[in-house]
């Protein structure tokens, strides 16, 4: 039995000797024991998203090319069948033209892409090509920042149009009820209707009063100053991204190819072409110093070698050596060693004191008339190839090992070295 007290037997239990407490339940057994399941978004469901809220900001953005316009065709807020579906178009060929709206936007779509490509390409010549020169880079540099700022004015602009233009209200359909609310099932019927929904006294009975359409603020002029600015923009950016192009060509076309090093032969064929083009107006040097005694040449009558300060020769046997130098270095990597050049009779003398019979007779020597010089690294022995290259070579300029001091010669001498003037 539900609901009786219990019974043993035929006894009822009245009373019970002891009351359980009752259990209250603190908290869920072992649920500190569980492992928490951490809630993870979906990661496809969230790229989705983003690509919606990407996709709702880009119809944003281009919606602010074109206004707004009323609804056509009685087409309503509440309308299921958009007007284009209820009137459709004699025309066979409209389907299949795009709209003067989407026309425009692609054109807009393609410049900004055209702009956008020509930037990436400045940045590419401006920070990693070594072939455009400073000046060509100033003016990449100058004509992208001017596409910059006709891209960025009119993002702006698209901004702000967007901000003000507020979609116009949608007009009532014809006989669509404008009341509030339809009263209640228990109210009176005797109510008396609203001053705003009561008919006006010249109709007709029967016949529903219908709303006067509200005179519906045109949008034609706003529209047409913003497409004039938006054209404008447009052949602004198109102009300034074509200039930009031009100069990118031109700096790309331009590749500057460093010719290759003349070999050491090349410079040696040069170099004696030169030391013979210059003979004869040399020539009439050699009796520069006739005036003078042997080893008493003052300095200013003499030339320094570049190649060697301190040492003095002749001027005319110093400009040929100094075209034997640059082909022997060419060749040798380094210049001509020079240990004695022009010598004051009283160096002469010292000399001859020194060395012997290996030295002129004071005041007769070729280094007292500033013509010899002697050489050391490699040329002051016979054989080397330092030496055998000047035997072949120096006579073209006018020098030469002389006879007397070859290998087979007298008092042999590999680092003497005489200039006799060209004819």
């Amino acid at each position: 039995m539900d609901g009786g007290p219990e019974t043993r037997g035929n006894t009822p239990l009245s009373t019970r000797r002891f009351t359980l407490p009752r259990l209250r339940q603190t908290r869920n057994s072992g649920r500190h024991l569980q492992q928490r399941t951490r809630r993870t978004t979906d990661s496809a469901r969230t790229y989705r998203t983003g690509i919606a809220a990407l996709t709702a900001v880009l119809a944003l953005t281009a919606g602010t090319a074109t206004a707004v316009g009323p609804l056509t065709g009685g087409a309503g807020e509440n309308s299921s069948t958009p007007a284009a579906e209820s009137a459709p178009s004699t025309d066979p060929t409209a389907g299949s033209q795009p709209s003067a709206g989407t026309t425009a936007s692609t054109a807009t779509d393609a410049t900004e892409v055209a702009a956008t490509t020509a930037l990436q390409r400045a940045e590419h010549v401006i920070t990693e090509s070594t072939s455009v020169s400073r000046k060509q880079q100033k003016k990449i540099a100058a004509q992208a920042d001017e596409v910059t700022e006709i891209l960025t004015s009119r993002s702006d602009e698209a901004a702000s149009r967007s901000a003000e233009r507020t979609p116009l209200p949608a007009p009532a359909l014809r006989g669509e009820d404008t009341a509030e609310e339809p009263p209640a099932d228990d109210a009176p019927a005797t109510a008396e209707p609203s001053a705003s929904s009561a008919p006006a006294e010249t109709e007709p009975s029967g016949t529903e009063a219908e709303p006067e359409p509200e005179a519906e603020p045109s949008a034609e002029p706003e529209a047409a100053a913003g497409d004039a600015e938006a054209a404008e923009a447009e052949a602004a950016l198109t102009a300034a991204t074509e200039e930009l192009t031009v100069l990118l060509e031109d700096a790309e076309s331009t590749v500057e190819v460093d010719a290759a090093p003349p070999t050491p032969a090349e410079i040696l064929a040069n170099q004696k072409a030169k030391a013979d083009e210059a003979a004869a107006e040399l020539a009439k040097q050699a009796g520069s110093v006739a005036a003078y005694e042997n080893g008493q040449i003052p300095t200013a009558a003499m030339c320094e070698l570049s190649f060697a300060p301190g040492e003095t020769l002749r001027c005319d046997a110093g400009a040929q050596l100094e075209r034997l130098d640059r082909a022997y270095k060419a060749k040798f990597g380094s210049h001509l060693s020079i240990t004695d050049s022009y010598r004051s009779y009283a160096s002469q003398v010292a000399t001859k004191a020194a060395k012997g019979y290996l030295a002129a007779v004071p005041g007769h020597s070729n280094h007292g008339w500033g013509v010899a010089v002697d050489l050391g690294d490699g040329v002051e022995s016979f054989g080397t190839a330092q030496y055998d290259w000047l035997r072949e070579n120096a006579p073209a300029f006018g020098w030469d090992n002389p006879g007397w001091a070859r290998a087979d010669g007298r008092k042999p001498e590999a680092w003497h070295w005489e200039y006799t003037p060209l004819d």
